[in-house]
């Protein structure tokens, strides 16, 4: 007995909807800690965001934003990203993140994260990300990273099946 496949277009509006937001900034301490946001959810990627503090600020007492949460951010927006490129659910994990990092963001100011999957190939899928300070015109940093799709139920794609199929995507099972 298998789970009938959404629709792909309704799992996209799914993940769209402000409930799910709320349950997945909440999943762990991080995304709660950061405060992120999810923005919007397109059909190529998503746009999170976040408010770094004075207390992320890093060690050179020049108010620049430490640049860990902010790869914490982007590592985010990309799994998600290629969560909705997939064409059945599945867990994933990060093989490979790299930033390249143009100027240091300021703390106190909003942080947003723009994703984009570039290309799935069986097992592998890669997606790049731009980090924007807000009121700025360019991006600070850009990012590109490498997932594998470990074909088992991970943490996310479990929230993610267990509400679909309690709301959304009802249990279709046939009987034997």
């Amino acid at each position: 007995m298998t789970l009938m496949k959404p629709n792909i277009i309704e799992f996209r509006e799914y993940l769209s909807r402000p409930e799910f937001w709320d349950s997945y900034v909440g999943l762990s301490g991080v995304h709660s800690d950061l405060g992120i946001k999810i923005i919007d959810v397109g059909e190529d990627g998503v746009t999170m965001s976040f408010s770094p503090t004075a207390s992320m600020a890093g060690s050179d007492g020049t108010n620049s934003c430490d640049l860990g949460p902010v790869a914490t951010v982007m590592d985010s927006a990309m799994g998600m990203s290629v969560m909705l490129s997939l064409e059945e659910f599945s867990s994933i994990a990060t093989l490979e993140l790299r930033t390249d990092w143009i100027d240091n963001p300021k703390a106190n100011c909003e942080i947003s994260v723009r994703t984009k999957v570039d290309n799935v190939m069986e097992d592998l899928v890669f997606v790049q990300a731009e980090a924007w300070q807000e009121g700025s015109e360019a991006p600070f940093c850009r990012g590109a990273a490498r997932f594998m799709l470990t074909r088992g139920e991970g943490n996310l794609s479990k929230v993610i099946m267990d509400a679909a199929k309690e709301q959304e995507f009802p249990d279709k099972r046939e009987s034997l």
